[in-house]
């Protein structure tokens, strides 16, 4: 009788001890999957940083309009005012976090307003369907904000392909509405007004005073922003034209930032 009892007691102990290595085991592959972001996810695929613009919903008035800036450092830029008070714009800072799916964004310290938001490909859908109310309202990133969150590399100007051993780029600081870049052996710097619907005008361009041995290219690559009025970007290619139909003055190939 003592035998069995010791026996049962043995067996009872192991049982238990399986259940805890079983539970610590569950439990730490739950922990582990939850801290790994997919590397298709949001956050690790799409170039999501930017400034994201459009209408939200209000009870009280007719809209609000929001305009939401990312940064690659985690923090945001919230701007909004009611539809028809456009004097009175509301400005808020902080920090944003991602969940672990790497899928959706917070807020920090936001008192009013949404403060989650799905991140797609160049959008933002509010996650309270009070504020999103059924996908109708959400937040698009502006195409000048793209211009900005790369470096522009030149592939093609007036028809002809440019060798990728060639360095000229440009650069666009979309804050300040500046332009700075690279012409085959000199730096240059400018300014640009973007009006919207694609359109663009480029201020005069001033180069360093060093002349490169293949000066034909530069002088060409600089006065094309003198002819480009308008744009486009088709995945990670920009494309400058005059008028929107015409053939292309050059293209860009987008070279991410670090």
């Amino acid at each position: 009788m003592v035998t069995d009892k010791k026996n049962n007691g043995l067996k009872l102990n192991w049982l238990q001890l399986w259940v805890c290595i079983a539970f610590i085991a569950l439990h730490c592959k739950n922990s582990s999957s939850e801290s790994q972001v997919s590397s298709d996810s949001s956050q690790t695929s799409l170039d999501w940083p930017g400034i994201y613009t459009g209408l939200l919903p209000c009870d009280s008035c007719p809209g609000v309009t929001t305009e939401l800036t990312l940064n690659n450092n985690l923090t945001f830029m919230l701007k909004s005012n009611e539809v028809g008070k456009e004097d009175q714009v509301e400005v808020r800072s902080g920090v944003f976090t991602w969940d672990h799916t790497g899928s959706r964004i917070t807020l920090s310290n936001l008192d009013k307003g949404p403060s989650e938001y799905l991140v797609g490909e160049d959008v933002l859908s509010p996650v309270d369907k009070t504020y999103s109310q059924g996908g109708k309202y959400k937040l698009i990133r502006t195409t000048e904000s793209i211009l900005g969150y790369y470096r522009w590399k030149i592939t093609e100007l007036m028809g002809k392909y440019i060798d990728n051993k060639v360095t000229a780029y440009i650069r666009f600081d979309t804050d300040a509405r500046l332009l700075n870049g690279f012409a085959w052996c000199a730096n240059f710097s400018g300014t640009y007004e973007y009006l919207g619907n694609h359109q663009i005008k480029f201020g005069k361009m001033t180069p360093n005073p060093q002349v490169c041995p293949d000066s034909t290219a530069e002088h060409q690559f600089l006065n094309m922003f003198v002819a480009a009025d308008h744009f486009s970007i088709d995945g990670h290619v920009l494309t400058f034209t005059h008028g929107e139909q015409s053939s292309a003055l050059a293209k860009f190939e987008a070279i991410k930032m670090r």
